[in-house]
């Protein structure tokens, strides 16, 4: 999922349960700024751009940083998921969206497990693996 600068939900941002294939899961699984964010464009110029296609790059780094840090996690899709979920920090009054029926609920379906937070996902990581 998308949010913004403030902790908004980006209104274009999917939410939860996945209904396609009748399975009910919550998603998204964390989210991560995908609102204005400064992206390398044709030309070598930059703009300001909207989308889960800006959030998703935060993840994806996120997860390097983590297997850079932790090379036994490299691969290890459910273990790193685990890392990312559990270390995300959990929405408070700076994620905001009126459609959430339970905010307190975590995960839920939109914010998932919150915010990915890379320091925290690495530093724990580490923890675990005598790192």
């Amino acid at each position: 999922g998308a949010v913004d600068e403030a902790g908004y939900m980006a209104p274009f941002s999917s939410r939860g349960p996945v209904s396609a294939d009748g399975s009910g899961r919550v998603k998204p699984d964390v989210v991560a700024p995908g609102v204005e964010v400064l992206s390398a464009f044709p030309d070598g110029t930059y703009e300001y751009s909207d989308g889960t296609s800006m959030a998703g790059p935060h993840v994806v780094g996120a997860v390097a940083l983590l297997w850079s840090a932790v090379p036994r996690l490299v691969g290890d899709i459910d273990a790193t998921e685990r890392i990312l979920t559990e270390n995300a920090t959990v929405p408070t009054q700076g994620f905001r969206d009126d459609t959430c029926d339970e905010p307190a609920t975590i995960p839920n379906n939109t914010f998932g497990y919150g915010l990915v937070n890379a320091y925290i996902a690495v530093a724990r990581a580490l923890a675990e693996n005598g790192g």
